[in-house]
């Protein structure tokens, strides 16, 4: 063999047109094809939702003749987006794979020229001159491995090009590939797998379990493609094993009853769940797979509708899945001539409870949209509204009954995010408002699973999460900023048919405990400082208004546990700003402070009485989240005593209430006391490094050249101390800084200042 041809005597391709070649325009052209197939997918979404409706509402020899037409025309738009996401698959794949191939031949061709060696354009390895006898072989392994690579690039090309999908000329044709799992036996098998698992066979539900563990997020919903930001990719399709378990799993539940459903749930232990798992799938709008059609009905189906790929839905369910979420969830009748109050019950709440230990045994994440989840949450909704109606028609301040149906859902289907997500963020929905004014028999504890994934969404990796993290905690942050006053002014039944006070605090602390989870990541950003996806400042505060932001704090305030975890979290930003100063930081730092001090009064005076007690309960509360954001242990929080603790105290804090302050109305926070923390901080920071401390000399150490803290300055001389740091400060470019700090504070109602009390000067 010639060193210039391949074993079979061909030449691929040359290197001339492999280096002309750019196989990332094929990369770029899949995200414009994912893009174009999205937007012709949310077409036939509306679309089907249109047919569907007229489905409804119109019957007769016209209707189904019109309605066979619409049907034909989805198939089409169908089968044209399904060749497109082929389309998507072949030019990613094969744009990746040239683009790979390209630069190992490339690089390979590059390296040999810059060692002598000829390189010709049909791969033929020429070795520079007086090449020694020992690397006689080196050329025609070099050819040989040059030619391959150009063989290799050949036939990815040719390939890519053999499994583009054929269009006719209207774009329509029927799919190229569907969910078919290849031959009959295949099929036989995952049939027969799955009716030994509904008969109970425990190594047959562990087979299931494990093809449906294999199913990702990404197949259950559209998602943003990582490579192409603002490009957003539809579904990866179902590998044919899993699309078969998720047919057969929808055909042989279809008759089972709930009562067969969780006690096959709970017969089959550990691998319970692909019962709850199955019906997320096959009730997600975003997934296809295959429908199970007996032989005497295939001649039946109607035209247009390609039963290899079905789209999942409520309608997908098992029939008695399907009653339970279509019975009315709340019945109110009078139940005699002698009545005027209507008797509510909940007529399918045993149902909706069967169903929920079927979702809840299942795994969340296949609880990605799906129908099932949506539908639940929508009764759950319906109970609560009934419970509350019950609640005021009979002066009831819980309602057992009630609660736990709903409370149920929200542990089940309440997991699922998409769903969570959207019914927080409905625009102008109550659902925020219902569920924090309703007296909860567990306080609340059912309803932080619908936030409690925010808090991690915050900061996660994945751009969809992230967002969808941003947006629940924007809609929440607007909630309780316009009616956080309001939640510290709630009414209940009490005794004697008589309404109690309360705070939305009192009456569901683990509510609004999962409230400040959930938003804590999202503090700094509620001042405009830093950008996080999905979330706006708080209204206002752009222009120093921080009546919004003040209610959000006030109903953190309003939980003791919920405002040590809150107000920790402030004042290690606070700090965080103190220890690194610049102008933007230093007003943040008093914006944020102001908001503590004012919103911890605001909240206090909600619940009574501006006395001793309560000051104290307030000031021991703040002083213990500054303890845990300090690192202190509760046990070691320093006292007074002139000493930087006492300092950052009192900055932060201001002094410990005492009777003659509260009967004085004198304010418990002093702003010198926090201007003097901050300049300390700031100068802390400078006097290591100036060559010229002026006054500042005489409090400097001269072993280290640290500045001296309070405890090291005599008292007599403590006020002097604090002055020359002040001017010190303002002298090295921080004036304008520290009077933001101060602006900041006071325009955050910072100065705690009981109402009644008319601040001088």
């Amino acid at each position: 063999m010639s060193p210039g041809s391949l074993d079979n005597g061909q030449v691929a391709t040359s290197l001339s047109a492999v280096e002309a070649s750019q196989p990332e325009r094929l990369v770029s052209a899949a995200a414009e094809v994912g893009a174009r197939t999205a937007q012709l997918d949310s077409l036939i979404t509306a679309q089907r939702a249109s047919v569907d409706k007229l489905r409804e509402g119109w019957s007769g020899t016209a209707a189904n003749a019109a309605l066979a037409r619409g049907e034909r025309n989805l198939a089409t738009q169908e089968a044209l987006r399904d060749k497109l996401r082929t389309l998507q698959g072949v030019l990613a794949t094969g744009g990746g794979q040239l683009g790979a191939t390209r630069t190992a031949l490339l690089d390979m061709v590059s390296q040999l020229k810059g060692q002598g060696w000829r390189i010709s354009d049909n791969g033929v390895a020429t070795p520079p001159p007086n090449l020694p006898e020992v690397f006689r072989s080196y050329p025609q392994a070099y050819t040989r491995m040059l030619q391959r690579l150009l063989k290799t690039y050949d036939g990815i090309d040719g390939e890519t090009a053999r499994k583009f999908p054929t269009f006719d000329e209207d774009g329509a044709a029927k799919p190229d590939v569907s969910f078919a799992v290849g031959d009959d036996p295949r099929k036989e098998e995952i049939e027969d797998l799955v009716r030994r698992s509904l008969a109970g066979d425990k190594d047959a539900a562990r087979q299931v379990d494990d093809i449906l563990d294999g199913i990702e997020p990404n197949q259950l919903q559209p998602h943003s493609d990582p490579n192409n930001p603002g490009v957003t990719m539809p579904p990866v399709p179902l590998t044919p094993d899993q699309a078969e378990v998720v047919s057969q799993m929808q055909s042989q539940m279809s008759g089972k009853s709930l009562d067969e459903l969780v006690a096959l749930k709970n017969d089959l232990g550990e691998h319970g769940d692909i019962i709850g798992d199955s019906m997320q799938v096959m009730s997600d709008p975003d997934v296809k797979f295959p429908l199970v059609v007996d032989e005497p009905f295939k001649n039946q189906i109607p035209p247009g509708i390609d039963t290899d790929a079905m789209t999942g839905g409520k309608g997908m369910l098992p029939q008695s899945v399907k009653d339970a979420l279509d019975a009315p969830a709340v019945s109110r009748a009078i139940a005699g001539p002698d009545q005027t109050i209507p008797v509510t019950t909940y007529p399918s709440g045993d149902d909706l409870q069967k169903v929920s230990e079927l979702i809840r045994a299942g795994d969340a994440q296949f609880q990605q949209g799906s129908e099932l989840d949506r539908t639940m949450m929508d009764r759950a909704v319906d109970v609560l509204h009934g419970a509350e109606k019950e609640n005021r028609d009979y002066f009831k301040s819980s309602n057992p009954q009630g609660d736990s149906i709903v409370q149920d859902i929200f542990n089940s289907a309440g997991r699922d995010q998409i769903v969570s997500h959207d019914m927080i963020t409905e625009p102008n929905s109550t659902f925020l408002d219902d569920i924090a004014r309703h007296e909860w028999t567990d306080n609340g504890a059912a309803i932080r699973t619908l936030t409690d994934w925010v808090h991690d969404g915050a900061t996660s990796t994945d751009p969809d999460v992230a967002l969808r993290a941003g947006e629940t905690a924007n809609a929440l942050s607007t909630y309780l900023g316009d009616s956080g006053d309001d939640l510290l002014n709630l009414q209940h039944p009490g005794g004697w048919g008589l309404d109690e006070d309360t705070t939305v605090g009192q009456m569901n602390p683990d509510l609004v405990q999962s409230w400040g989870d959930a938003l804590d990541p999202y503090q700094k950003a509620m001042l405009g400082d830093g950008q996080m996806p999905g979330f706006e400042p708080v209204p206002g505060t752009a222009d120093s208004d921080f009546t919004q932001m003040r209610n959000i704090f006030a109903v953190m305030d309003s939980d003791p546990t919920a405002a040590k975890a809150w107000n920790e979290a402030a004042y290690e930003h606070i700090l965080d700003y103190q220890r690194n100063p610049d102008y933007n930081n230093l007003a943040n730092a008093g914006a944020m402070l102001g908001v503590v001090d004012s919103a911890a009064v605001q909240e206090m005076e909600s619940r009574g009485a501006n006395n001793l007690d309560n000051q104290k309960a307030v000031y021991d509360m703040k002083k213990a989240a500054l303890g845990a954001a300090l690192g202190w242990p509760a046990s070691q929080i320093p006292a007074v005593g002139g000493t930087i603790a006492e300092l950052t105290i009192k900055g932060m804090l201001g002094s410990e209430p005492t009777l003659e302050s509260v009967t004085s109305n004198a304010p418990t926070t002093n702003v010198a006391d926090a201007m003097n923390q901050t300049n300390f901080y700031i100068a802390e920071g400078l006097v290591r490094d100036d060559p010229n401390l002026g006054e500042m000399s005489q409090y400097v150490n001269p072993e280290d050249g640290s500045l001296k803290r309070p405890e090291d300055i005599p008292a007599s001389q403590r006020r002097d101390y604090f002055l020359d740091m002040q001017e010190y400060v303002e002298n090295r470019g921080f004036a304008n800084a520290m009077d933001t700090f101060y602006k900041q504070y006071q325009e955050a109602g910072g100065i705690n200042v009981p109402k009644g009390f008319v601040l001088r000067g």
